[in-house]
């Protein structure tokens, strides 16, 4: 976990980012980038050219940063923005399984349970938000699937089936995180009668 000085540092580097990348584009432009970007990795992916696929999910990641850093520099963040960066997290997060699946069958199986099972802990914390309670965090969230993806592709020049472990990996742990948000849930609802 990262101490308040870390925290510190990186969100005043994400202030000027986003005051820099103002001069450029909307957030809901960077958000349109993301998901283009995402796209672009996806199919890099599924042709089998990994080094481009990393690098263009690392420039997607990097568009992501900017949606929201560029928002809360200009004061511009909302309701429909933030709901979009949502959406466009999950769309780009699911090609890239999908394109997977589609590059191998080896990867199918893997690639359908990271899916699932990701999409299943996302869903807790949004009805659990929608019942009024704060959820999150676990066991993985985004950024540590998208580094256990890093990951995998690096190793799929080695041998595809370690990208298959990887998927298998990412499955068992955000089924973790939805167990765990699950259980906090109840215990926070129970609190609150």
């Amino acid at each position: 976990m990262l101490g308040k000085e870390s925290r510190g540092k990186i969100e005043r580097f994400s202030n000027r980012l986003g005051i820099f990348f103002a001069k450029f584009g909307t957030p809901n432009f960077y958000t349109l980038l993301t998901l283009l970007t995402g796209f672009a990795a996806a199919y890099a992916i599924f042709l089998g050219e990994f080094i481009l696929g990393i690098a263009l999910v690392l420039l997607s990641g990097f568009f992501d940063l900017l949606d929201g850093a560029v928002a809360r520099a200009i004061k511009g963040t909302t309701k429909w923005g933030a709901m979009a960066d949502s959406v466009t997290d999950k769309v780009t997060e699911i090609a890239l399984y999908l394109a997977l699946a589609l590059y191998s069958s080896v990867l199918s199986l893997g690639a359908m349970l990271a899916i699932a099972a990701f999409m299943l802990s996302s869903y807790i914390s949004k009805h659990a938000g929608a019942l009024g309670i704060k959820q999150g965090g676990g066991l993985i969230e985004r950024k540590e699937r998208i580094f256990l993806i890093f990951v995998g592709l690096a190793l799929v020049y080695i041998n595809v089936g370690y990208m298959a472990y990887v998927l298998y990996i990412i499955a068992a742990l955000s089924a973790l995180t939805a167990l765990q948000r699950l259980y906090r849930s109840r215990k926070l609802l129970n609190e609150a009668k």
